[in-house]
């Protein structure tokens, strides 16, 4: 919708605002994850051959009728997504020293409900790249569960969940 003079405007906009400041040219919307997620910060040479790519791959994604197919982009690039449950609640300062020390800087984004042994309150578990929350509230009901959902990149599920038995509360 727009002419290449008015993207060159708007990049040099940005740059203004912001020097040092990245862009990343695309059609339709079309940008690989790893680059949403700063995974992947590269040359712009590398941003426009793997937009490059994700157009491709969509192109195949569709049949002759024009309708879209299941993408695997995630598992292609390498993203995992990893659940653990238990009906045991954690020892709070073991998952603390999983979360700070154990857990792998390739996992960018958890998000949970947590259950303490030490606490009467549910917690609710936020963690984007290296930050993380905690919050408490009271329980919903009888029910008390742990449940946690980590995503990341080339990550070992079942090390992951081996390490998050081992916080649960003996």
């Amino acid at each position: 919708l727009v002419t290449p003079e008015q993207v060159d405007l708007v990049e040099g906009y940005i740059t203004t605002i912001k020097p040092g400041s990245r862009t990343i040219r695309a059609e339709k919307g079309g940008i690989p994850l790893p680059l949403i997620l700063g995974v992947e910060m590269s040359t712009p040479a590398k941003n426009r051959e793997l937009i490059a790519q994700q157009n491709a791959s969509e192109h195949h994604h569709h049949d002759h009728e024009g309708h879209h197919h299941h993408s695997h982009h995630l598992e292609n690039d390498g993203f995992v997504t990893i659940s653990f449950t238990s009906d045991q609640p954690f020892d709070v300062n073991k998952f603390d020293h999983f979360i700070r020390e154990l857990l792998p800087r390739s996992v960018f984004r958890a998000k949970g409900i947590l259950w303490f042994a030490a606490s009467d309150q549910r917690h609710i578990f936020q963690l984007s790249g290296p930050r993380f929350d905690v919050s408490a509230e009271a329980w919903r009901g009888n029910s008390r569960q742990n449940q946690l959902v980590l995503i990341g990149r080339d990550l070992n599920g079942d090390e992951i969940k081996k390490e998050l038995n081992c916080c649960l509360y003996s």
